[in-house]
């Protein structure tokens, strides 16, 4: 505990050897004054002091965690393991002890939740369903033991109930744990009746279905050879596979027709090109010959005209009631619309005006304001420009040029109000001369 001398910490200071370690453990260190006086001085002891209460406070501020290895074998030799070397390492670090003082108290420990959940069933079936739904845990767990310590009189302490969790001794977990499992296997046995019955139905169902299935794919094919047999009796090799192969891509053609076309045809996609095109002409042959006449007329495509016939749109009567949204909803083009609306407008009128000739014997026709406005309404699908407009007034309504040129003339451009003002005969001329 004696003092150091100015002299002694300078020359330790100024050390370089062994490197830095001399200066740093003076660091801090007073030195007895040079000319003796009695002023406060630190020793080397006192300074050892201060660094052992450092580190200890160091230590106690923080929370460390010990790695005991265990060494497997004497050989150093891997997936090899000598048991007693390893219990001789694992009572020495006093981790044996460890272990039994653990189950001389509570080793199992489970949360409220997790130990409710697992043992639900060795409790009482309506409180058991009343505290889970309502989130009790703790009473849930409280009640399972106190129900099976009656059971088991288990010793006394062997569970207790904590604030989050539950412990339990080995035994008591043990006890429960084979409760648990036996009732299972109980539950598992009294249904295996109820399931191997559910099995033998199902299985039962499937065999009908399929047999079912098996029998109409048999009557089918006896139905398709009795066809073949009658419509192409010669049939045979790669040609009867290309029958069946084609007959279930088109199951509403007759079984004849298909023998027939299989019977001509070189190729298999040969065939099957003839058959699209006759169910082509059967859906073509349902439609009213009117109607065709004017979709091919007008030029509106094929992809149009199926979309017409799914929304029932297959007559002629069916197309006047259209309107321009009808129009643009079914996808037709602004140039397939005009045509369609020129088409419609002109058998409206040709209609009418031969029925008032019939009626009045006379050449000029006075129109209803329901025809007018029929008329008036198809001419808004006209294009915009005068020549057009003229052109289109004189394809529509029979009049001649210098008529519908004058009805423009007076209604500004408007060709649906010239239309109804050649209609309506408001021109001294001839609508029809």
């Amino acid at each position: 505990s004696d003092p150091l001398k100015d002299e002694a910490k300078t020359a330790v200071q100024q050390s370089t050897f062994p490197g830095d370690m001399l200066r740093t453990l003076l660091d801090g260190a007073d030195t007895a004054p040079s000319d003796g006086s009695n002023r406060k001085r630190t020793s080397v002891s006192k300074v050892f002091h201060h660094q052992l209460s450092s580190l200890r406070n160091e230590l106690e501020s923080t929370d460390s965690n010990f790695i005991r290895c265990v060494k497997p074998n004497m050989e150093a030799r891997p997936a090899m393991i000598d048991n007693d070397h390893v219990t001789g390492q694992l009572e020495s670090a006093g981790v044996l002890q460890t272990i039994d003082l653990k189950r001389q108290g509570y080793p199992v420990r489970r949360t409220h939740e997790s130990f409710a959940q697992f043992f639900h069933s060795l409790g009482r079936k309506r409180e058991m369903k009343q505290l889970l739904a309502s989130r009790n845990y703790k009473a849930a767990a409280e009640s399972i033991l106190q129900l099976n310590q009656r059971v088991f009189a288990w010793r006394t302490p062997n569970f207790a109930v904590g604030h989050n969790k539950v412990f339990l001794r080995s035994n008591v977990w043990g006890d429960m744990e084979r409760t648990l499992l036996r009732r299972n296997r109980m539950r598992i046995k009294r249904c295996m009746p109820m399931l191997k019955n559910w099995v033998r139905k199902f299985r039962a169902k499937k065999a009908a279905e399929a047999a079912a299935r098996q029998k109409a794919q048999l009557a089918a094919m006896q139905q398709r050879e009795a066809g073949a047999g009658r419509a192409l009796p010669n049939i045979g090799g790669d040609k009867m596979t290309w029958f069946d192969e084609v007959s279930w891509m088109f199951p509403t053609m007759d079984a004849g027709v298909v023998y027939d076309v299989c019977g001509h045809a070189t190729s298999k996609n040969q065939a099957i090109a003839h058959m699209s095109m006759l169910r082509a002409d059967e859906f073509d042959k349902h439609l009213p010959q009117a109607f065709q006449k004017l979709m091919a007329k007008t030029g509106i495509r094929d992809s149009v005209v199926k979309t017409m016939v799914q929304k029932n749109i297959a007559s002629i009567e069916a197309l006047h009631n259209l309107t321009v949204d009808d129009l643009d909803s079914l996808g037709l083009t602004d140039s397939e619309k005009r045509r369609l609306m020129t088409a419609i407008v002109q058998q409206e009128s040709a209609a009418v005006r031969n029925q008032r000739l019939i009626d009045s014997g006379t050449g000029v026709i006075a129109l209803s304001d329901q025809e007018i406005r029929e008329t008036a309404a198809a001419a808004r699908a006209v294009p915009s420009s005068s020549q057009d407009k003229v052109a289109y007034l004189c394809s529509v309504l029979g009049c001649s040029a210098a008529d519908a040129q004058e009805a423009l003339k007076r209604t500004n451009g408007n060709e649906s109000t010239a239309a109804s003002m050649i209609m309506d005969g408001t021109l001294k001329s001839n609508p029809y001369g």
